[in-house]
């Protein structure tokens, strides 16, 4: 599903590139529009937060051994 969601993204990119009457817009929140830039900063810090300590937690020990490598 994310491999059609790039698909359709790209897509619609290089649409609007080769072809300027086409207008892509985004969906906007009226009651949101004065503290979007203020918002977005405590978003952009929990997912700096998430990112990064999500995969540190779910790390095996360092005493186990390694996963086996992938041959192709």
């Amino acid at each position: 599903m994310g491999l059609v969601a790039a698909g359709v993204v790209a897509f619609k990119a290089w649409q609007a590139a080769s072809d300027p009457s086409v207008q892509i817009a985004f969906p906007q929140v009226p009651g949101f529009a004065s503290i979007a830039g203020w918002l977005a900063i405590p978003v952009m810090l929990f997912l700096l937060y998430y990112l990064s300590r999500r995969p540190l937690s779910k790390a095996g020990a360092p005493d186990e051994p390694a996963p086996p490598t992938a041959v192709m």
